[in-house]
């Protein structure tokens, strides 16, 4: 098994806790960064989507009001209650006279059967509306708002209609048709300002967008209709004849009912873009229509993601520098620890009489004094040892010497009895 050093092990133990430490703080920061963004994003997405909302309620009102004042007027009054001839003169410059900026394509009467009497657009004149919903609910007495594609000039267009009444008796419709670039504009990149990763999308009541800032999603439904709702829309003629495909935004289309005045915010992931989205939507007001404001929360997570990849470098070079600088102090502090084995290992072999004290001033330098008191001590120990035993030997020789000559003279006391009995032997033979 691999030995490791001191040093190595406490350099390792140090790379792990900083590197430990680098990841969970890189996380902690990810994580924190990534909840105050998507606050923060919500935020914003709810101050853009108010003020959008605020600007189309606006633009329609205008809108709506001019229609009010004209079919106010006494003359467009007269004209539809003495059924006036087609194209008159006399309306159709009043009408002109409101057209200030050109901000509408077409500005039209209607009689109460859906009628177009006089128009600015001479192409209207004689057509039958009544089909329309902007027509159906102003002659049911309900000023309108819609946008449906034109079933004449095949031009998209917003249209506000607003009943012609007289003595509270509903006798005609008037209809402004808006060019769409004018209320369009509001959603664009330009009028956001520095928010260009938001992206509007512009929705009808069934929830079929009219204007988006990708013009992909333009006439797509924000997820799977119903066939009733599909046959609905058909029939309405609202978008001639185009094919209203879905989004991937069924839960916003699911919802399309409850959505109101109040910003609700939605996080759907966006199987086309293979990204996570962040959604706002919000009715406008009591117009038949929602705002619904979308952010990239992945572009916006990706600065934050590099910025815990740019903490985990910085970590990894601290660990780096750090492991060096270590290196050279902890080789410096260890140091003495290789004098004081040294010094154990003198002990171990009996090199008693050359220990030195270690100035380090800390717990090394008493470890070192007491290694220099137990030297001291086993050398008393050992002298004393030895002085025993050079007595010992001393008492031993002497001993030795005793006995060896006790024996010698017993060696001759038993020669001589042995002498004894053989001449003691001889004397009796004779």
């Amino acid at each position: 098994m691999m030995r490791m050093g001191l040093k190595n092990k406490i350099l390792v133990s140090l790379f792990l806790v900083v590197f430990l430490c680098g990841i969970i703080a890189s996380y902690f920061i990810y994580t924190q960064s990534k909840k105050n963004l998507s606050e923060y994003k919500k935020d914003s997405l709810e101050t853009l989507i108010l003020e959008r909302k605020n600007r189309v309620a606006d633009f329609f009102g205008n809108s709506l009001s001019l229609a009010e004042k004209i079919s106010k007027r006494q003359e467009i009054i007269n004209y539809i209650e003495n059924e006036g001839e087609i194209q008159e003169a006399s309306i159709l410059l009043i009408l002109q006279n409101y057209n200030i900026g050109e901000k509408y394509s077409a500005m039209y009467i209607m009689n109460k059967n859906g009628q177009t009497m006089v128009s600015t657009d001479e192409s209207f004149i004689g057509k039958d509306y009544s089909f329309r919903e902007y027509f159906q609910r102003a002659v049911s007495g309900e000023p309108w708002a819609d946008m449906a594609i034109g079933s004449t000039s095949n031009i998209p267009g917003y249209y506000v209609s607003y009943p012609i009444k007289n003595r509270e008796k509903v006798i005609g419709v008037t209809v402004l048709k808006i060019i769409p670039e004018h209320l369009n504009k509001i959603f664009t990149k330009e009028s956001i300002g520095g928010n260009n990763d938001t992206d509007f999308i512009f929705v009808d009541v069934n929830g079929v967008v009219i204007y988006s800032s990708d013009e992909k999603k333009n006439y797509h439904s924000l997820g799977n209709l119903t066939e009733e709702k599909k046959r609905e829309i058909f029939e309405s003629k609202k978008f001639a004849s185009k094919e209203i495909l879905p989004l991937d935004y069924d839960e916003i289309q699911k919802e399309i009912d409850k959505i109101s005045t109040i910003p609700s915010s939605y996080s759907l992931n966006d199987e086309a873009d293979g990204a996570q989205e962040l959604l706002m939507a919000i009715k406008v007001e009591n117009f038949p229509f929602f705002v619904i404001a979308e952010a990239n929360l992945d572009k916006m997570l990706a600065s934050i993601r590099d910025i815990s990849l740019w903490l985990v470098a910085l970590f990894l070079m601290v660990i780096v520098i750090g492991g060096f600088t270590a290196s050279f102090f902890i080789t410096r502090f260890l140091r003495p620890l290789r004098e004081l084995k040294n010094i154990a290992d003198d002990v171990s072999r009996g090199k008693y009489e050359k220990l030195k004290i270690i100035k380090t001033n800390d717990e090394i330098e008493e470890l070192s004094w007491g290694l220099k008191k137990m030297a001291d001590s086993l050398i008393k120990l050992k002298k004393g040892a030895e002085e025993k035993v050079v007595e010992r030997s001393r008492e031993l020789e002497k001993m030795n010497s005793y006995m060896t000559g006790r024996e010698i003279k017993m060696i001759e006391l038993k020669k001589k009895i042995e002498e004894l009995e053989k001449s003691k032997n001889i004397k009796n033979d004779k």
